[in-house]
């Protein structure tokens, strides 16, 4: 995707797990990475948009999960995320999910995402069968910043301009829905969350590359984008 340009911003790499001892009580699936337990306590910078995308454009989801709509449109949100080392785990993230219409908690099911932690992903698919890969990442949403695969194909670019924020914190809760990643399948996997923040507005620049994955999002505007600062995120909550 030319038309991303360099990654700018801190110009940091992904962090390597480095084969450091993990804490006690750490959780590990076969021969995959150890990840923390449940629930996941987070901190850090959090930047979602949402998008009135056509129906038929929504990517598959479980047989049961039916996409909130605005005037025959599907709701979608990406999102991006920068967790710091004062969380259980520090890594990047980008994501990109479908709104579901749900009667009292709002819930979303997570279709694409990429991390730059093997704790994440392994605790991620195991744990709430969220689809979690690897993803290369470069500088920082606010000075603009560049997601690719784990092969360097690049993925999706952001540039936020953050608006007014209010002095107060804000507090959500959200349930994910996803397809269990299973072989046999089975019922889809809930989990739980609840975030704290300062809440603000902002205009986001997102771009897709056209044959990558989130290529239905492709010379599309986003409705609504936000930011979430200096938030502290428990997902996995009972």
């Amino acid at each position: 995707m030319s038309n991303l340009g360099p990654g700018r911003g801190t110009g940091q790499e992904n962090p390597p797990d480095g084969g450091a001892p993990r804490p006690a009580g750490w959780l590990r699936d076969a021969e995959g990475p150890p990840y923390p337990p449940p629930p996941w306590r987070l901190v850090g910078d959090l930047y979602a948009s949402i998008w009135l995308v056509p129906r038929a454009t929504v990517p598959l989801l479980a047989a049961d999960a039916i996409p909130a709509t605005i005037a025959g449109r599907a709701l979608v949100v990406t999102g991006w995320a920068l967790y710091a080392p004062s969380g259980v785990l520090a890594y990047r993230e980008a994501l990109c999910g479908v709104v579901l219409r749900a009667p009292r908690v709002p819930a979303i099911a997570i279709t694409h995402i990429w991390v730059d932690h093997p704790a994440s992903i392994a605790g991620g698919r195991a744990l709430w069968s969220i689809p979690k890969k690897a993803g290369r990442f470069s500088g920082t949403p606010e000075t603009g910043a560049e997601v690719t695969d784990a092969q360097g194909q690049p993925i999706a670019a952001l540039h936020i301009l953050p608006g007014r924020t209010l002095p107060w914190r804000q507090g959500f809760s959200l349930r994910t829905v996803q397809r269990s990643l299973d072989a046999g399948g089975g019922a889809p996997v809930i989990a739980r969350l609840r975030a704290t923040g300062r809440l603000g507005l902002a205009r986001a620049d997102w771009r897709f590359d056209a044959a990558g994955p989130l290529g239905f999002l492709h010379g599309l505007r986003p409705w609504l984008s936000a930011r979430l600062e200096r938030s502290v995120l428990r997902f996995g909550i009972g």
